[in-house]
């Protein structure tokens, strides 16, 4: 996930970066999702974090017409494009 601040601006530097990282932690945290990666630059922030904590089991046992319909729910509640979320 990338993260970037309107028109770009570079204000994710010394003050401010410090509780944006504490408040993605936090965030992560209430989501029951662990953050793998955390890079704060100066005009972005790039998080990887692992999100299919609670689905991959269901995942794994279900049959295909059930996956297709977990997948899809993921896809709604990310936002993320079919072919990025496999």
């Amino acid at each position: 996930m990338v993260w970037i601040p309107k028109y770009r601006k570079r204000v994710l530097q010394g003050k401010i970066a410090i509780p944006l990282k504490k408040l993605m932690y936090e965030a992560c945290r209430m989501n029951e999702w662990w953050i793998s990666e955390i890079a704060i630059r100066e005009d972005h922030l790039h998080i990887v974090a692992q999100l299919l904590a609670k689905v991959w089991p269901r995942y794994r046992e279900a049959t295909r017409k059930q996956k297709t319909f977990i997948l899809n729910e993921f896809i709604a509640s990310t936002g993320y494009k079919r072919k990025y979320a496999i």
